[in-house]
């Protein structure tokens, strides 16, 4: 069974690190961005690890799951895509919001299995 609750840590990890850009009005707004993405895809992981826990024992009824997972997995989607319209101001901007996009794109794939790892547990 699949269990999305490994990506929590790096998630987590990389809030922290999103306060390490610079000052600017417009590089607030980046990090501040970014920051509220990180939040986002960590609140969608543990959603979908919770129904992917549920199902495996047998704790929760398949309609309820299946909207815990749907919804889990449209906001990582969300939190994955929030970053696309940024334009960053600095080399260093640019390179958080890199890497932040690139494990919100990770999470993203991680939270999307979480329904078919809960319909296998289930």
């Amino acid at each position: 069974m699949r269990r999305p609750r490994w990506w929590i840590a790096p998630v987590a990890a990389l809030a922290m690190l999103v306060g390490g850009c610079g000052s600017s009005g417009t590089e607030q707004e980046v990090r501040h961005t970014a920051e509220t993405s990180v939040e986002q895809a960590l609140s969608a992981v543990r959603s979908g690890g919770y129904a992917t826990r549920l199902a495996g024992d047998g704790a929760a009824f398949e309609p309820y799951l299946t909207v815990l997972t749907r919804e889990a997995a449209t906001t990582a989607r969300s939190a994955a895509t929030s970053l696309s319209g940024l334009q960053p101001p600095t080399p260093a901007s640019a390179q958080l919001v890199d890497d932040v996009r690139g494990l919100l794109g990770a999470a993203a794939d991680e939270v999307r299995g979480a329904p078919r790892a809960a319909q296998e547990g289930g």
